[in-house]
């Protein structure tokens, strides 16, 4: 249906499309969210993803194609299985030639953004960064979110701690990741404390934005938790 959408013609046309917050959790069971009948529900409750159940819907016959972190992206991304798409490891990188949902909103006239983990390939070729970004024998593996569809970025390449995520949890030196906002663009402030407030500080005022503009969007975004490493506030 997206390959339909044609680019609104005015502000009227542009307001009446629908909104899109896309969030992802990373490595996160379904068996650890109470929605799903969680075991756990009383020492790790969910209570804001069961309340999305609770007011949304449950899909029980759905299935992950690869549920490692970057390729179940790229599924998600491309809707095609990995073996199709190309990025069947971590260590893959993402053609940015395909066609992507990202790539479809934003010529329908979407202002599309992604916030948090990317781990579809490097976000500099310049620095080392993260798993591969900045390393020569990466090079090839330069791949960010803004040559892939989306207006604004607020990522990292790869994972980062749960808390303070520019902080090592165990050396208190620089973990080695960034967050990136475009090409040589690094943000540099309000990163301490819990990493999904990291993120939701950075969605809150671009969806706020759309919305007086009216103009629709895309929101993607995908949280770092609850990935290794873990990390108690």
């Amino acid at each position: 249906p997206l390959l339909a959408l044609p680019a609104p013609r005015g502000d009227a046309e542009a307001a009446e499309r629908p909104n899109i917050l896309f969030v992802f959790t990373d490595d996160h069971a379904t068996h650890a969210i109470g929605a799903y009948g969680s075991i756990h529900a009383a020492l790790d409750p969910t209570p804001n993803i069961d309340r999305l159940a609770r007011e949304g819907m449950l899909f029980r016959n759905s299935f992950c194609t690869n549920s490692i972190c970057g390729p179940s992206r790229a599924v998600i991304q491309t809707g095609k299985h990995s073996h199709r798409n190309g990025f069947r490891d971590n260590g893959d990188r993402f053609n940015g030639d395909q066609v992507t949902f990202p790539k479809l909103l934003q010529a329908a006239g979407y202002d599309t953004a992604l916030f948090g983990k990317w781990h579809l390939g490097t976000l500099t070729r310049d620095v080392k960064d993260s798993n591969r970004g900045g390393r020569p024998q990466h090079a090839d593996h330069y791949a960010p979110p803004w040559e892939r569809g989306f207006d604004t970025c607020f990522s990292t390449e790869a994972k980062v701690p749960t808390t303070d995520p520019m902080v090592d949890p165990v050396s208190g030196g620089p973990y080695g990741t960034r967050y990136w906002t475009g090409p040589g663009q690094v943000a540099t402030e309000g990163l301490e404390g819990d990493d999904a407030r990291v993120i939701i500080d950075r969605v809150l005022p671009f969806v706020d934005e759309a919305v007086q503009q009216q103009r629709p969007f895309l929101a993607v975004v995908w949280f770092h938790g609850p990935h290794l490493p873990l990390v108690s506030v």
